[in-house]
């Protein structure tokens, strides 16, 4: 019976081959782990006479090759654990793994476990592609938690909690976008040093976006090839041309919350700025236009309409602006035919606008388009809720003469604006766009002079009460 004992080490390993009572066949000597020298050690090994086994310790990945190929070879090989060979006649191998008495030692183990020895079996490729796959895995995830952590560490010098700055999924590829926010602006003071029109760069959101914390605010555009949803968020367009590229039906701002989105400085020069708005099931987007004072303007968009039960899109648009009056705005609302209720014609559709508990008509264009529809309403100088809706369910006209033959003019007016009606007006008040009275005459006849020196430039709601048509409201501009 020969036993060999191999003490395996990187690249090489010491052999040393014994026989029973202490007889040495082959002294200690060194093999390197070539493919030849390999297969010379497995031929010197299977010349032997009588029984070979042969025992080495598990190293990793050190003893692989020498243990496959020896068993390839038709030897019985035996991959021990170092520590039964560190426990082994009470005394532990040396360090140094070429030591020659470390492969004296195992072949003494070898001629003492003989009958308990078991045989080494390869684990076949798959697996041991699988085991180096996962391997490999687990310590590049190691190496990039190491790297991140120490990235971290370093921005608390720099740039503390830049880490958080950016709380959207990762990108596509797995690459977290702090990080490369971190590549262009390592140090808080890239930033605060820069103007914020120099810092401000164009957006591109190429996977879907849910704002979750925080608002989102650029100078540049918005390129839009995936959707975004603002839920409790907004957006602001800060810069003087900032706007949204490529909204379409797809790709839009879903304002599903109390998120709006806002349009600084928006004035006669910006011209048009189109907002492809909607909600998580519908694209109701609007184009909106000030010829007035600049301001700011705040725009989102919800499913269904209320206060109506006449024909309606089932959808509320809702515009606001920062400094109320000044503002003279043109807007287009666009919609779906599978927005519209079963009693909405299109023939007889107008913009319709919220306020004193009514939906008031504004002056409106007609209905164009082929699904989707557009329509467009002019000269809109207050805000509140807006909506498309059939004009028999709007309690307004803001035309100066109407079907009672109750007429109100001059309309713009400076000083005073005259009412003439077919029977008595019991009276006339005027409140402003908050809905505050200022005003309240009670004239008793048919034709009556309204003074208004004594109010600011803006614009008015004037309500007529007669006897028989009761109340009616016009809308008052006061220059």
């Amino acid at each position: 019976m020969n036993a060999v004992g191999i003490d395996v080490s990187k690249g090489k390993s010491m052999v040393c081959v014994m026989r029973p009572f202490g007889e040495v066949v082959l002294e200690p000597f060194e093999v390197l782990h070539t493919a030849q020298n390999l297969h010379d050690l497995a031929e010197k090994l299977k010349a032997l006479d009588g029984e070979t086994r042969v025992v080495l310790e598990a190293t990793g990945n050190y003893h692989k090759p020498v243990a496959f190929v020896l068993h390839d070879a038709g030897l019985f090989v035996s991959v021990v654990n170092p520590v039964l060979i560190h426990d082994y006649d009470n005394n532990s191998l040396r360090r140094v793994k070429t030591d020659k008495k470390d492969a004296v030692k195992i072949a003494n183990y070898t001629l003492d476990k003989w009958t308990r020895l078991r045989q080494y079996l390869p684990e076949d490729d798959t697996r041991l592609a699988l085991k180096n796959c996962y391997r490999q895995y687990q310590q590049a995830v190691a190496i990039r938690t190491m790297l991140k952590n120490n990235l971290i560490s370093s921005l608390d010098l720099t740039f503390p909690d830049a880490n958080k700055l950016f709380t959207s999924p990762a990108k596509s590829n797995g690459c977290e976008k702090w990080v490369d926010f971190i590549g262009d602006f390592w140090h808080s003071e890239c930033i605060s040093s820069l103007s914020a029109n120099a810092f401000a760069k164009n957006l591109s959101v190429n996977s879907p976006l849910n704002l979750t914390t925080g608002n989102l605010n650029f100078r540049g555009n918005l390129n839009l090839n995936a959707p975004v949803t603002l839920n409790a968020n907004n957006i602001n367009f800060k810069g003087e041309n900032a706007t949204v590229l490529n909204g379409n039906a797809t790709n839009y701002l879903a304002t599903n919350g109390a998120g709006t989105v806002n349009v600084e400085n928006l004035n006669p020069t910006r011209g048009q700025v189109n907002l492809p708005i909607g909600t998580a099931t519908n694209y109701s987007p609007i184009a909106i236009e000030n010829t007035g004072t600049s301001d700011t303007f705040s725009v989102n968009v919800q499913d269904g309409i209320s206060n109506t039960t006449g024909g309606a899109v089932n959808a509320t648009w809702n515009i606001s602006e920062a400094v109320t009056g000044g503002s003279n705005v043109n807007v287009s609302f666009t919609w779906n035919q599978t927005q519209e209720n079963g009693l909405f014609n299109r023939n007889t559709a107008a913009v319709g606008h919220y306020y004193n508990a009514t939906w008031n008509s504004e002056s409106s264009s007609i209905v164009t388009g082929t699904n989707p529809y557009t329509i467009s309403a002019t000269n809109i100088s207050s805000f509140s809720p807006f909506g498309v809706l059939n004009q028999s369910a709007l309690g307004i006209e803001d035309n100066n003469f109407v079907a009672n033959q109750i007429q109100v003019y001059p309309n713009p007016t400076t000083t005073q604006f005259y009412i003439n009606a077919a029977e008595i007006i019991e009276s006339v008040e005027i409140y402003d766009v908050n809905g505050r009275k200022l005003k309240s005459v009670l004239p008793k006849t048919m034709a009556t002079e309204i003074e208004v020196t004594d109010l600011k430039t803006g614009v008015y709601f004037v309500n007529i009460s007669t006897l028989i048509n009761k109340n009616q409201t016009f809308k008052l501009i006061k220059n």
